[in-house]
């Protein structure tokens, strides 16, 4: 009889084990035949049975392999086990000789194939329901005649003896003798000794069944033929450890410290006491799996007879069965075209090799994508309207699969450039190709490639030439993917005789000041108490505050004298005027500088000139370094004293100051090259007129920032009494009951370059009182004066309970002290406005001086909850006014209207 070899490579799962079942079952009806099974004795204790199969090193059979069925220990873990066959039984040699010394019942005589056996009638089983397993030891493994491996032992654990029937097939190899030992190993001292006490007799029986997750002792595979699925029973580590364990196997033995059997022995000790054959190996192995771990692995060979195997030394030797998942990682959208990386995670088990599909179909296709074997996705080139699912399948299991759904995303295309066109001029427009490495494009004009005469041109990079006249419908200018055609993407825009300049402001590169050094530190020696009541002039802080000012080591050096609190609750200095002159003054927190006893009959109380000059305050909150300038002690006495006042200064900084209770304005800087104000508190109430926040009179390259102020007249107020002004930023405030963000008035020169941007209006103080003249955006001018203002931008200003929403005009009389003539504005722009709970009888307006001299601006995005017009004397005339987007729509005599485009939206407001 001639049996076929199982294939050397492959999955080991999936291991074609020669045609063993026929030959085994034919075995097993022609010894059932000759031992006239019905005829055994049989009480109820025992009964007889008979097993058949084969004992294989590697994908060799064994020959001359003793065999032996044991039942286990009962006298505790690792006691000695009964051996139930009391003849000789060896594996056939496949000689046919009945002579020869290997001949017995056992192999019929040697007319079996090589390493095949059958027990009839040489064992009986003892009570019901105790474990056996089989034994293969020493025997040929295809070597040279005569050849016996005695450090050969392999074994497949059965599990109950009244379990076996003359069906049952046994396929005893290094994989039996692993997956056998993985589950029974504490319960192991030698393939002689398996055993257990009564104690944990369950659990032995309870690890026989778990043998058959682990093994399949039919075919001599891994996994068993009971492992739940999605489930993995370490059986690339099996079959590692059965590779290295094979290597013993199929030679001739311990013949030499260098023999594979020696190296194997050598790594496994368990105690100091060297295995003598390759179970007893594998049981040291296991019951010491953090020994020698990465020697043991070393001894896998290249091509072993079983596969796969580990790639890489493990962590150990423990052979746990654990949950199996696959999960997927990728990107969750791909471009269609467009290829994308996909990983796959096996979790319990190190071997991480799947097979990949798209809709469950193994590669994908053209209609969804198709997939590499390395996970590599490549979306189709149409976006497909079928869902998309990305899925990686365990090689070990069919069942073990994980998924991540894809969207493929057709490719789009982005157009930018310029809103508007004047007439007969040029814009660059710029195409963005996102989702394809293709990023060339078609240009056109209203759906025409290259645009025509009457509605413009444009090139191949992009460039769009206007029409010399209005074009007849709107012009929209689109941009279409090369690579997919499917895909543009346009921008409508504006052609028109006129443009607009934006505001830029400060040309600086303005950061958050930083506090100067300390170059002098004065105490106090007055309290808060005292401010009905100061010290007379001659007892008060002045002359030690300007000394310290003037000293050597702080005059004109840019660092600061330092106020700071005195002992025993002395918290204010009193003073009349004093100057810095490039120097600072720092104010601590929790300290205040009031003005002193006689103050209110000078012009300021504090006066700052110089280069590199500096006012600061330390703290937040209540607790902030102040100036004080007892302005509500002052009420009805005519006084005009100014808290601060700066001119002429260069590189001036007023920074985390609180400046409070002025008599007449707050902070007047004039004159001038670059000042920063940045996080000044300005708490002087609504009721205190004339005391404007901050004026910035004839000044260049300022920002105001960061700011809260809360005053008596205009917010901010730009001005040019002395000469021009220019390159102004006013940012990130917030003005409580003010007269607004202010351009005037304008009594000569020229005002240029302001930006507006990101500001607050409350049309009531902090004190809930409400504004005399609560005015939003405001430019004001005499109509008799020859001034400009110009590329002005109030751009996203927020505003609520205000009257005067946005006011442009020229006749703001009797303010002109220059040049007589027609006042002009121009680059007016105000984009972005919001006004909620405007006062009643709240209305804008746009006065022009005349037909000749309009007043000219923009509105865009623009969102009034009250769009009424002034009326009478104040009503809109004369104006030139532009719009996009806005609900309020200026009409009067001599008031014209177009419109235009430009960037932008009605701001998201949070008051």
């Amino acid at each position: 009889m001639k049996c076929s070899v199982r294939a050397t490579c492959g999955n080991a799962f999936q291991r074609n084990v020669f045609s063993s079942t026929s030959i085994l079952g034919t075995l097993l009806a022609g010894t059932l035949a000759l031992s006239g099974c019905g005829t055994a004795p049989v009480t109820s204790a025992v009964k007889t049975l008979q097993i058949a199969g084969a004992v294989h090193g590697g994908q060799q059979p064994v020959t001359g392999a003793t065999l032996q069925l044991y039942a286990v220990g009962t006298t505790g873990d690792g006691s000695t086990a009964t051996p139930l066959i009391l003849t000789t039984a060896t594996t056939s040699d496949g000689s046919g000789s009945a002579t020869d010394g290997n001949a017995n019942a056992a192999n019929n005589l040697n007319t079996l194939p090589a390493g095949f056996f059958t027990l009839t009638n040489q064992y009986v089983c003892p009570p019901q329901g105790v474990e056996v397993y089989l034994v293969a030891k020493g025997g040929n493994p295809g070597l040279a005649a005569g050849t016996n491996n005695l450090a050969l032992a392999m074994m497949a654990a059965l599990g109950p003896c009244s379990a076996l029937t003359p069906t049952t097939n046994i396929f005893i190899d290094e994989l039996t003798t692993v997956g056998s030992v993985a589950a029974l190993y504490p319960y192991m001292t030698s393939y002689a000794a398996v055993g257990s006490g009564t104690g944990d007799a369950t659990a032995l029986a309870n690890a026989f069944a778990k043998v058959n997750e682990y093994t399949n002792t039919s075919s001599g595979t891994v996994p068993g033929p009971t492992l739940p699925a999605s489930t993995y029973a370490s059986s690339t580590e099996i079959d590692t450890l059965a590779d290295v364990i094979a290597e013993c196997i199929n030679s001739a033995g311990n013949t030499g410290s260098t023999s594979a059997c020696a190296t194997l022995f050598a790594y496994t000790p368990n105690g100091g006491t060297t295995p003598t054959d390759t179970i007893g190996a594998v049981i040291n192995i296991l019951q010491n799996p953090n020994q020698n771990v990465c020697p043991i692995w070393q001894m896998t060979p290249a091509t072993g007879p079983y596969m796969p195997t580990l790639s890489a030394c493990p962590a150990n030797w423990n052979l746990p069965i654990t949950p199996w998942t696959v999960s997927v990682s990728g990107a969750s959208s791909v471009y269609e075209g467009a290829t994308s990386q996909y990983t796959a995670t096996v979790t319990g088990t190190t071997n991480q090799s799947v097979n990949w599909l798209v809709n469950n179909v193994a590669g994908g296709n053209s209609t969804v994508g198709t997939i590499s074997a390395t996970g590599l996705y490549t979306a189709p080139t149409v976006t497909t309207s079928t869902a998309v699912t990305i899925s990686a399948v365990s090689v070990l299991s069919n069942t073990t699969m994980g998924s991540t759904g894809v969207t493929v995303l057709p490719v789009t295309v982005g157009v930018s450039g310029p809103a508007n066109v004047l007439f007969g001029q040029t814009g660059q427009y710029t195409a963005t190709v996102t989702g394809s490495s293709t990023t060339t494009v078609t240009w056109l004009v209203n759906n025409v490639a290259g645009g025509s005469a009457s509605e413009g041109t444009i090139s191949t990079s992009g460039v769009y030439t206007a029409p010399a006249n209005a074009p007849v419908t709107p012009v929209t200018i689109s941009a279409q993917s090369t690579a997919f055609p499917a895909s543009s993407g346009s921008i409508s825009i504006t052609v028109s005789p006129t443009s607009l300049t934006y505001a830029t402001g400060d040309t600086r590169t303005v950061t958050q000041p930083t506090y100067p050094g300390i170059c002098m530190t004065l105490t106090a020696q007055f309290s808060s108490t005292q401010r009905s009541s100061p010290p007379a002039a001659a007892s008060d802080d002045t002359s030690r505050i300007q000394a310290a000012l003037n000293s050597a080591a702080c005059k004109n050096t840019g660092l600061a004298v330092e106020l700071a609190l005195g002992g025993s609750g002395s918290n204010a200095f009193y003073s009349e005027e004093i100057t810095l002159n490039g120097e600072g003054l720092t104010i601590d927190s929790g300290v205040t500088l009031y003005g002193g006893a006689s103050y209110s009959t000078q012009s300021y109380l504090i006066y700052i000139k110089g280069t590199n000059s500096s006012l600061n305050g330390v703290g937040t909150g209540t607790s902030q370094g102040a100036v004080d300038g007892r302005g509500d002690l002052y009420i009805g006495t005519g006084s005009s004293t100014r808290l601060v006042e700066a001119t002429p200064t260069s590189n001036l900084i007023v920074y985390n100051v609180t400046l409070e209770q002025s008599i007449y304005p707050n902070l007047y800087i004039q004159g001038g090259n670059g000042a920063t104000v940045w996080g000044v508190n300005i708490l002087t109430p609504d009721t205190r007129a004339n005391a404007d926040g901050i004026d910035l009179d004839s000044v260049t390259n300022v920002t105001v920032t960061n700011s809260i102020v809360e005053d008596g007249d205009d917010g901010v107020a730009v001005k040019t009494n002395a000469s021009a002004a220019s390159n102004i930023t006013v940012t990130n405030n917030r003005f409580y009951g003010s007269h607004g963000l202010s351009i005037g008035s304008i009594p000569n020169y020229t005002v240029t370059n302001v930006l507006f941007l990101n500001n607050y209006l409350y049309g009531t103080d902090m004190l809930g009182n409400v504004s005399g003249d609560a005015n939003g955006l405001v430019i004001k001018i005499d109509p008799s004066c020859a001034a400009t203002v110009q590329q002005v931008t109030y751009q996203n200003t927020c505003m609520t309970g205000v009257k005067h929403l946005i006011t442009f005009y020229t006749n703001y009389a009797n303010t002109c002290s220059g040049a007589a003539g027609n006042p002009v504005f121009t680059d007016i722009l105000v984009n972005g406005v919001y006004a909620t709970s405007s006062i009643s009888g709240a209305y804008s307006y746009f006065y022009g001086a005349s037909a000749t001299a309009p007043s000219m601006a923009a509105l865009a995005y623009v969102s009034l909850d009250k769009n009424t017009q002034s009326s009478g004397t104040t009503a809109t005339q004369y104006a030139t006014i532009s719009l996009d987007d806005s609900s309020l729509t200026p009409s009067g005599t001599g008031v014209t209207t177009n419109t235009f485009s430009t960037p932008g939206s009605v701001p998201t407001c949070s008051f």
